[in-house]
């Protein structure tokens, strides 16, 4: 489960304001995100996150940076109906370089599919993502609930909450 709280969250953590071309900006709400990983260990959970304009100003759906991780600015190009990127993050002395490439409109749904190499382990996951409506009673912006119903504030886990 702690493996599972690590990727999700990943997927919805900050891109440095210095990236060339602007993370694209998700549709406030609420968000189903179905995440296959491929390999090494083939798995498929399926989490939702609430977000809002606030939210959307400190973490992307292209998710970078994560709790102890030193990221240098990811490389962000567009495509036709594509957008591409491309990122080097060092946790505890290791380096991992992630591409990836996100389609959709960010309004409706989304999906992004991406390649991280860890030294020469490498790891391919995809997340799908769709919007279901408004956030539900109770459930904050930042707030992503895990498989089992555990609740995290992806906001407030990397110290990036709004407003700060």
């Amino acid at each position: 489960m702690r493996l599972a709280v690590v990727a999700v969250s990943l997927t919805a953590l900050a891109i440095p304001a210095s990236a060339q071309i602007a993370a694209p900006k998700r549709k406030a709400g609420y968000w189903e995100q179905t995440m296959t990983m491929q390999s090494p260990r083939p798995m498929t959970m399926v989490s939702h996150f609430c977000t809002d304009p606030t939210v959307e100003a400190k973490v992307s759906a292209l998710g970078q940076a994560g709790p102890g991780q030193d990221c240098d600015a990811p490389k962000i190009t567009r495509g036709v109906g594509s957008m591409s990127f491309d990122s080097t993050c060092r946790i505890g002395g290791r380096v991992t370089h992630t591409k990836g490439t996100a389609t959709g409109d960010f309004q409706s749904n989304y999906r992004l599919d991406m390649v991280s190499d860890a030294g020469g382990a490498q790891s391919k996951m995809q997340i799908a993502s769709k919007w279901v409506g408004p956030c539900p009673a109770g459930k904050k912006p930042g707030d992503m609930v895990m498989p089992g119903g555990m609740t995290v504030n992806i906001v407030t886990m990397t110290g990036k909450a709004p407003g700060r």
